[in-house]
């Protein structure tokens, strides 16, 4: 993690409460295989404290709920009406979640009581549609994921809430992409963006899991990537994101310039990741976003950058990297 600069002007400032650290799930890609359902996981006391240290140091802009799976925290719809309850309404509230536990009617008629507890505030979802290797579903954890995906965006949809939706792409769902991005596409009416990940080494993956990683410079990577954005492209309420995937794998693409959102330049965003038994993280993306040497030269910088822009200011990540 890079250090803040003494002095340093930025934007705006996220906040990251990695909760909880169980989980329902076994995403190849995640950042913290190595403490789930393991790690100590925060109080409700403790998030408090944490979300006030941080509002008064930084005067954050939007508070991200993950985890692990923040919903299986004990305290979570205590945890979510606090930081929904808290002025200004400017702050964004985004819980990022695999969907599982949406296929309860339960879960989400609570949800839906407590947004709408709130209605001035800004609020988000980030889904991950992951782990999902065959179409149609086959097995059962794959089946009640698409079914909580399904339910998560209707919910988004019907309430007017800001959507994200990451698909990250491995050895085993390569084939099917498409048509998982096609699944997605028909269910969205109101806006939403899209993630298409490239699946990197973590160093937190066992040898198995690296097994699963996609060469992504492959032709075969490639043309079903593409065939993935034109469907999204036919949905004009969806926003495309590249994260690990760069544009110059694409560059004798013709459609590629309708993938670009215009933006005004993005200098400055601090994320701060607040774990237990760390005081906290911080990280400016302006550095590490603009001194990719290996893009200096490249005719495609300057798209790069522009996707750059609109993706630190939606998502909070720098989304491309050179490879």
């Amino acid at each position: 993690m890079l250090e803040m600069k003494k002095g340093a002007d930025f934007d705006f400032a996220t906040l990251v409460l990695n909760t909880t650290y169980r989980c329902n799930s076994n995403c190849k890609f995640c950042f913290n295989r190595a403490l789930l359902n393991r790690a100590p996981e925060y109080s409700l006391k403790e998030v408090i404290n944490r979300y006030q240290f941080a509002y008064k140091k930084w005067n954050i802009s939007q508070v991200i709920l993950s985890g692990g799976e923040p919903t299986l925290h004990p305290e979570f719809w205590e945890i979510m009406d606090f930081l929904l309850s808290q002025e200004p309404t400017r702050v964004q509230v985004s819980l990022n979640t695999n969907s599982l536990r949406f296929v309860k009617k339960d879960f989400t008629s609570k949800l839906n009581q407590l947004f709408n507890k709130y209605p001035r505030k800004r609020k988000k979802l980030a889904l991950s549609l992951s782990d999902v290797d065959h179409w149609p579903a086959k097995t059962k954890i794959e089946k009640l994921k698409i079914a909580g995906i399904q339910n998560a965006i209707n919910f988004s949809q019907k309430n007017q809430i800001k959507l994200v939706v990451i698909i990250a792409i491995t050895k085993d769902n390569l084939k099917i992409l498409p048509k998982l991005v096609k699944f997605v596409t028909k269910k969205i009416n109101y806006g939403a963006a899209i993630v298409v990940r490239g699946l990197y080494l973590g160093t937190s993956m066992n040898e198995g899991q690296k097994q699963k990683v996609v060469p992504l410079g492959q032709p075969e990577v490639i043309e079903t990537v593409k065939k993935s954005l034109k469907i999204i492209l036919a949905n004009s309420k969806i926003k495309i994101t590249l994260f690990n995937l760069p544009f110059c794998y694409f560059k004798d693409w013709q459609d590629l310039p309708q993938v670009i959102h215009q933006t005004s330049p993005w200098p400055h965003e601090l994320r701060i990741s607040m774990r237990k038994g760390k005081r906290y993280r911080q990280r400016l993306f302006q550095e590490e976003v603009w001194s990719k040497k290996t893009c200096a030269n490249c005719a495609l910088n300057p798209v790069c950058n522009k996707i750059q822009n609109e993706y630190l200011e939606n998502y909070d990540y720098p989304p491309l990297s050179p490879f």
